[in-house]
């Protein structure tokens, strides 16, 4: 009985994450990375980040399940990927690990490569999201 209950709460929690995903859609491609490649991050708000890869310079946005409070705040990121491939991938289920969060591993459910484009616009877009946030000294 509990193995069923287990099994329709993680088939209502991964339909709930599909509907998410569909009604708002990402730019770039679906992709993977290298773990070891990762040079640098750059947060967009608590649910996504820009990965930096030190492999041809390549750019991938990070969506996670749910949104960590401040996550601009936390310095020591990491990831773990499930199938010790050594990869983050799209649709693997793999964890972003942040240190000092009470929710240690924050699962991925997407990875998208970047053109220069699409990463320029999410920065743009990112940094008038901050700039419309902070008040007015005035």
């Amino acid at each position: 009985m509990q193995s069923r209950l287990l099994c329709l709460m993680t088939t209502a929690v991964t339909l709930g994450t599909l509907v998410a995903c569909a009604s708002n859609p990402l730019p770039g491609k679906p992709g993977c990375f290298g773990s070891r490649n990762v040079q640098d991050w750059m947060v967009l708000n608590n649910q996504e980040l820009i990965v930096q890869t030190s492999v041809q310079q390549d750019a991938y946005l990070i969506r996670l399940f749910e949104p960590v409070s401040d996550l601009h705040l936390y310095q020591n990121l990491g990831f773990e990927n499930v199938q010790h491939t050594g990869r983050i991938c799209n649709n693997s289920y793999d964890y972003l690990i942040v240190r000092g969060y009470a929710a240690s591993r924050v699962p991925i459910v997407a990875v998208h490569q970047l053109t220069l484009a699409e990463q320029a616009s999410l920065l743009h877009t990112s940094a008038k999201n901050v700039a419309s946030a902070e008040p007015n000294p005035h």
